[in-house]
């Protein structure tokens, strides 16, 4: 049922579905005082879920003809485009991939050691018999001050020795269309303080080892580069605000951070909020856009790599001139889209934008 709730998308919705209908079931069968409610509950559940629920496959017959087949002649042999792993038939690139991860976490952690995993990926947890450190069963959600610092609990209190980056654009992928490092710049950022890169087992996993010595090293330099907008009230249901003309730093800078708060009457809490899309316009003509999560009716830091997520990983080489391999084209605009998602969904009331900074790390 936990994860139908963190994330209330059709696939885990899904898979809550079961879980759900066995404990309202539970409640309606308990031995009451009126043998005819008794009956009455478990057959309006049976009603009531048939009306709500949508028709998909896993509740179809042909669903349950399968799963039986398959209890009655089990699969004891890999078919053959598959390859066995852990117990498991694999495509042979995915069972590859967790061997030589496995093998790189077994030399570098001892067994029964903890490993830290960015952002999602902790089946190399479970294929390498290791803890994952944290503190938040899907941490790649994490969202607000209470599950950040329970996350970031968890990790100070293992420290593991080693872990696992694997940056956007490789195996990972942006969740809802909302980069990892934007969702959880917090965790990232940990991880950047007190790891630094060891090594590659295989592309788009990046080896970490704890360097905690790089937490007081470690430097960042912001820079004011836009105005501050608002409150802007919004009136229409669809609003774009736009920073134009941004003034980048000289030198350069490796991050965006907004600040902002985005206003909604008090419904939202019984429907939901609208979705934030921030649009980027680039100095050679090029575009990018990303999806914000902001938490309603609070000022909030919003951290934006502007450029290709796989370029995250060069911040945590040791060496400073390894971080930029080469200069990115720096943003000239800005546009925060406000859309609702459907027709349940509230509109702020206004958007507030504090501040737009340009961030640059380096190091002492």
């Amino acid at each position: 049922m936990q994860t139908c709730l963190v994330h209330s998308e059709h696939g885990h919705v899904l898979m809550g579905i079961y879980p759900m209908i066995l404990f309202c079931g539970a409640l309606a069968i308990e031995r009451g005082s009126s043998r005819l409610i008794s009956l009455m509950l478990p057959a309006a559940v049976v009603v009531i879920t048939v009306l709500l629920v949508q028709p998909n496959g896993v509740f179809q017959p042909a669903y349950f003809r399968l799963v039986l087949h398959q209890i009655m002649h089990p699969v004891v042999t890999c078919p053959p485009e598959t390859q066995q792993f852990d117990g498991a038939c694999l495509q042979p690139h995915d069972a590859e991939l967790f061997s030589v991860v496995s093998l790189y976490l077994g030399r570098h952690a001892a067994p029964g050691d903890t490993i830290a995993v960015f952002p999602y990926e902790t089946a190399f947890g479970l294929t390498s018999r290791h803890q994952v450190a944290g503190g938040v069963l899907q941490s790649y959600l994490v969202n607000g001050d209470y599950l950040t610092r329970l996350e970031l609990a968890g990790l100070r209190r293992a420290r593991p020795s080693v872990g696992l980056y694997l940056p956007d654009g490789y195996i990972s992928a942006p969740l809802d269309y909302v980069p990892n490092f934007t969702r959880s710049a917090d965790l990232w950022f940990y991880l950047l303080r007190h790891y630094r890169a060891e090594s590659s087992p295989a592309q788009g996993v990046l080896g970490l080892v704890r360097d905690d010595g790089r937490n007081e090293r470690l430097i960042a330099t912001e820079e004011q580069i836009a105005d501050p907008v608002g409150p802007a009230p919004i009136k229409k249901r669809s609003t774009a605000i736009v920073l134009a003309d941004l003034r980048w730093p000289v030198a350069g800078a490796d991050f965006l951070k907004l600040r902002l708060r985005v206003a909604y009457p008090a419904w939202w809490q019984l429907r939901k909020p609208s979705e934030l899309t921030l649009f980027m316009s680039f100095h050679d003509g090029s575009e990018r856009w990303i999806r914000l999560v902001v938490p309603p009716n609070r000022l909030s830091d919003i951290w934006v790599y502007a450029w290709d997520d796989k370029g995250l990983e060069n911040y945590f080489a040791a060496d400073e001139s390894q971080w930029r391999p080469t200069r990115n084209v720096p943003p000239t605009s800005l546009r925060l889209l406000i859309t609702p998602y459907d027709w349940i969904s509230v509109v702020p009331s206004s958007v507030s934008i504090q501040s737009v900074q340009a961030v640059r790390l380096g190091m002492r």
